[in-house]
Order: C-alpha cells, then sequence, then structure tokens
C-alpha cells in the first residue's frame, strides 16, 4: 500500500468522483482508477462504486485510517520542535523507499519552515540498511518499519495501520 494510493482514495472522497479528483490532484483519470485499482486489489475489496463515485463502507473505512494517516505525518514536524530558535547545522535522515516518497513531500516543507538554518540531507534505503547507519552516526534520524530493537536506539510509532483484507 502506498500513500500515493491513500491520497487518490481521499480526494476521491473530497471531489466527489473519479474525474474530480483527478483535477484535484493535477493528474488524469486514468491514472485516478489505476490507483484505485491497485489499492482495491491489495486489500481485496471495492472501495468506490463505480456507477456512482462514493465510497464503499469498505471505502470510508480505509478513507478515515488514511485521514488519520496523514494527521500524523503532518505532526512529524511538531515532534521535531525545539526550545531554542535558532539551531541551525547539517540534519542527515534516513527514509524507507515508498514511505520516503510520499513522507518527505509533506514533512521537509514544514521542518525548513520551523527551522530555516538546518541543511537536511535524505538517504533512502530499507530498514536493514539505514539502522546501521544510524547506529554508527552517519545518520541522525529514521523513519523505517518496526520493530527495531537495538539498546542504543529509541523509536516511536508515528504512523500506525490496521487493515482487515478479509471483508
Amino acid at each position: 500500500m502506498e500513500l500515493r494510493q491513500l491520497e487518490v482514495l481521499v480526494a476521491i472522497a473530497d471531489n466527489g468522483s473519479f474525474s474530480g479528483a483527478a483535477r484535484a490532484l493535477s493528474t488524469v483519470q486514468s491514472n485516478v482508477s489505476a490507483h484505485i485499482s491497485r489499492l482495491e486489489k491489495e486489500l481485496a475489496a471495492t472501495l468506490v462504486e463505480r456507477s456512482t463515485g462514493r465510497l464503499t463502507q469498505d471505502g470510508q473505512i480505509v478513507v478515515d485510517h488514511a485521514r488519520h494517516v496523514f494527521n500524523q505525518i503532518q505532526d512529524i514536524a511538531a515532534a521535531v520542535e525545539s526550545s531554542e530558535k535558532d539551531i541551525a547545522g547539517e540534519t542527515r535522515l534516513g527514509s524507507i523507499g515508498t514511505t520516503g516518497r510520499w513522507l518527505m513531500p509533506r514533512f521537509l516543507p514544514v521542518l525548513a519552515e520551523k527551522f530555516p538554518n538546518i541543511n537536511c540531507t535524505i538517504s533512502e534505503g530499507s530498514t536493514s540498511s539505514l539502522i546501521p547507519r544510524l547506529i554508527d552516526g552517519s545518520l541522525d534520524a529514521c523513519i523505517v518499519h518496526l520493530p527495531v530493537e537495538h539498546d542504543n536506539l529509541e523509536s516511536k510509532c508515528i504512523v500506525r495501520r490496521r487493515l482487515d483484507a478479509s471483508r
């Protein structure tokens, strides 16, 4: 499941149709349809009634959870807050692939606004490749899949998803 797929589903909910979602997302309707088809296949559930463009009950459940995920993403920047105003320097962040491609565009502008004197370097990789870099100090923080078990690391869940594909 990709954040972009969830973003497309939320756009359908907000705009009432595939074409409205396509306009809102500055894309074509076939891209919207493709994202939804892949998401429905992955969840083994119909999320949108094609004839009306309305969400099914499962679709509404996914949208509610997606909105929560997007709120959590926005809260990441708030969690980085510091009492000092003049924080400056280099920070090195690591992120897993799919999450990084959709999370970082939402997170980095907020971080840059709150801490304009910080230069961020982003590294993309798998959880197993990023954790050793965090441990050896070549990364300052990572967004990875949990659990991460290491005595010298502290982890916090920022997005939790629970999906029931049996519907």
